[in-house]
């Protein structure tokens, strides 16, 4: 024990300081518990602060976001995202990451840093790369976060046929990004990723079409087009089910003379029964053998415009060159556009209508 004035130590027994007089007292049990109590929170403080220090070096922030990348889980966590979030969640975060699924083993080489940004190098396998990040508030502290600023796409523009429906990344994208309509809607994201994302269109007749794209610096807006391989095997068949039974539907109520059940096809109906008609073979049947589709397009509606393959075989009736009435029975294929809308075929065009003898 030291004297509380003068700080000499205390010799056993003595009950005065033997150097300036000032009488020893006794803590109570009170005051120990005090001051072990104040010792106890300042330690934890220092040793929270510390804590915080380490955990929030950018060599940490760093580390453990690399390992959130490789692992996909928890991106979100390191990021500094600033402005409209709407497009830039966990799917298209993740789908960002893909490329880091594989790797194992990486460490930390460099740190360079300021007050305000810091550059952290990483290295796997042969392979280095340079992550920024920036101070961010947090509290009365800064708080380190992964600057992904490079990574971001502004104004990224989605032109769809009018009145059709988005979804992007997850997201249903709101008339509230609406910039302009014409003949076609423009929408315009505030911010996208640069990062494959899958993209819904619901065009007006209610089909659906399923795309990926992967925004860039030169890669800022999107238009709506639509390919073979982006309709599923089993819509392709029924598409070409349903172009057959018209088809069929169609001639059969020219030759039969019944009603056409197709109320879209009526003028197509006359102008094919008058070109058969002036025909100089008689068609007494046909039938459509097998349908294929060989491309598709999208027109200014949002309708689908197929161009398909028709294998026929066909029956006429002709008066030959001796004034004799012939059969004759032969198959043959052409190439014919069909307009589809929700199930149904509108409209259809190169109909055939020249059927040889030979």
């Amino acid at each position: 024990m030291y004297c509380s004035k003068c700080g000499t130590q205390k010799n056993k027994g003595d009950k005065y300081c033997s150097n300036c007089g000032t009488k020893y007292t006794k803590l109570n049990k009170q005051t120990k518990k005090t001051i072990t109590i104040v010792t106890s929170i300042i330690a934890v403080i220092i040793l929270t602060i510390g804590l915080f220090s380490y955990l929030n070096s950018p060599k940490t922030i760093a580390k453990n976001y690399f390992k959130a990348m490789t692992q996909q889980k928890n991106i979100n966590h390191y990021l500094n995202i600033k402005g409209d979030k709407t497009f830039i969640n966990k799917t298209t975060i993740k789908s960002l990451s893909k490329p880091y699924s594989n790797i194992k083993d990486f460490k930390i080489i460099n740190v360079n840093r300021n007050k305000t940004q810091a550059n952290v190098t990483i290295q796997y396998g042969t392979n280095q790369e340079t992550i920024t990040l920036k101070k961010q508030p947090f509290l009365s502290l800064k708080k380190w976060k992964i600057d992904i600023e490079n990574n971001i796409v502004k104004d990224f523009s989605i032109i769809v046929p009018k009145n059709s429906k988005i979804t992007y990344a997850g997201k249903k994208v709101q008339k509230k990004y609406l910039e302009k309509t014409d003949n076609s809607d423009i929408y315009t994201l505030n911010q996208v990723l640069k990062a494959p994302t899958k993209i819904e269109i619901t065009l007006p007749n209610g089909y659906t079409i399923e795309d990926e794209i992967t925004p860039n610096t030169y890669k800022t807006k999107y238009t709506t087009h639509l390919s073979l391989d982006m309709i599923k095997k089993e819509e392709q068949t029924k598409i070409e089910k349903t172009i057959k039974k018209e088809l069929t539907n169609l001639y059969d109520s020219i030759l039969k003379e019944t009603p056409l059940e197709n109320k879209h096809l009526e003028k197509k109906q006359n102008q094919l029964k008058d070109n058969l008609k002036n025909a100089y073979n008689t068609l007494t049947n046909i039938e459509f053998t097998k349908i294929t589709l060989e491309n598709v397009k999208l027109n200014e509606l949002g309708y689908l415009e197929f161009r398909f393959k028709a294998n026929y075989k066909y029956q006429i009736k002709y008066t030959d060159f001796f004034n004799i009435q012939q059969t004759k029975e032969s198959t043959s294929y052409t190439y014919m556009n069909a307009t589809y809308q929700t199930d149904n075929i509108i409209d259809m065009d190169n109909l055939v209508d020249y059927f040889s003898r030979y």
